[in-house]
């Protein structure tokens, strides 16, 4: 048993949808992660869109609980039967109700994510992840006021990270050891490079809400000395109505350094209020996800969907048909694999054993601190 992603499919195409094999739920990086881990073998794409196996959830920051992430049935056949009803259900009113505009940039796809607790997982590595790279991991979490969660370190590489709250507060402690705060509007960023342990008990304050968002590194920067960085809610970088998470937009930029040609943003808008979004020329990957209101952007998204535009570089009108806030991520595609192990991805499977070898090396040195038991 188990929940299927809803998506559908705006304009459908020749080939087949990626497969949506299982969710793998990240956090801020570590924070909760799931206690069912999948296998250590490395995965290389083709294997997540071809292969019958059923994979098991991916362990990450926020997700740490047993029983919290959803799970995809395993079978397929109906999947993607259910997802082929979806988009032929839709594919006629959509073109009747919003007629786009000559040139305008249209919705490839659109998804819910699955949902399990407090947990939506939007985006993982083995399904929309593969068309979305270096964008791999887009996770929601929604926890009532008072939450702790008494979990374990875990460990990544070859990924980065950025943890951003809308609402409440978090409480959790830093991969040193000290404790951390985030507020409403703060960010963590962590780099796990050639591998880091991160992660332990937590706890929330008010009705605690949040993104998850993991990219993939490449080859010059996945076996790198890991590093972390938080962000107060006045250190991130505001140009109008857009708060500028990684990369940058107008004038400014991040203070992140993000190792790859990327624009990450949050943006709020009022009802009746327009905004264009005009992509650096070099990117060609760009989506949206909604947290709250609607929006047209040649066709209605409206709140919980995360929609993928055609690759290129033209820019999307935005209007808001009510307050909204949402996120905005638009990249250059990253070429290379992702070789896959529990909550690590590499470029290739070579890149992965050495991380696989350091993150052995480093937990030694927890177990000797006590921090990590045997």
């Amino acid at each position: 048993g188990g929940l299927r992603p809803r998506w559908r499919q705006e304009q459908p195409k020749s080939d087949d949808p990626p497969r949506q094999d299982h969710a793998e739920v990240s956090t801020f990086a570590t924070r909760m992660h799931s206690h069912a881990r999948s296998s250590p073998r490395a995965v290389r794409p083709h294997d997540a869109q071809q292969s019958n196996a059923s994979f098991v959830a991916e362990p990450s920051h926020w997700s740490n609980l047993e029983g919290l992430l959803p799970r995809a049935s395993g079978d397929t056949s109906n999947f993607m039967q259910d997802g082929t009803n979806m988009a032929n259900s839709h594919s006629g009113t959509t073109g009747q109700q919003h007629a786009l505009a000559a040139g305008a940039r249209r919705i490839f796809r659109r998804t819910r994510g699955e949902t399990k607790k407090s947990v939506t997982q939007l985006v993982g590595p083995s399904d929309l992840g593969q068309l979305l790279k270096p964008f791999v991991l887009l996770s929601y979490i929604d926890f009532s006021p008072e939450t702790h969660l008494p979990m374990k370190l875990d460990a990544h590489s070859g990924i980065a990270s950025v943890g951003m709250l809308i609402g409440g507060s978090l409480h959790l402690r830093d991969s040193q050891d000290a404790p951390v705060t985030l507020h409403a509007g703060g960010m963590e960023w962590m780099c796990s490079g050639s591998g880091i342990w991160h992660g332990g008990p937590f706890t929330v304050s008010g009705h605690t809400r949040g993104f998850q968002m993991w990219m993939s590194l490449s080859p010059e920067f996945e076996l790198t000395e890991p590093r972390e960085q938080f962000l107060r809610p006045d250190e991130v970088p505001q140009a109008g109505c857009a708060r500028i998470l990684l990369g940058h937009y107008g004038e400014l930029r991040s203070p992140i350094d993000a190792t790859w040609p990327i624009t990450y943003l949050h943006v709020r808008l009022s009802a009746g209020d327009g905004w264009r979004y005009e992509p650096p020329r070099d990117h060609d990957v760009l989506w949206i996800a909604l947290h709250s209101g609607s929006l047209d952007v040649g066709s209605t998204v409206e709140q919980g969907e995360l929609v993928i535009f055609d690759d290129g570089n033209q820019a999307v009108e935005i209007r808001a048909l009510a307050d909204c806030e949402f996120l905005l991520g638009s990249a250059l595609r990253s070429p290379y694999d992702l070789v896959r192990s529990s909550g690590s991805i590499h470029a290739s499977a070579d890149a992965l054993r050495r991380a696989q070898m350091q993150i052995e090396r480093v937990a030694g040195e927890l177990r000797k601190q006590g921090r990590l038991q045997a």
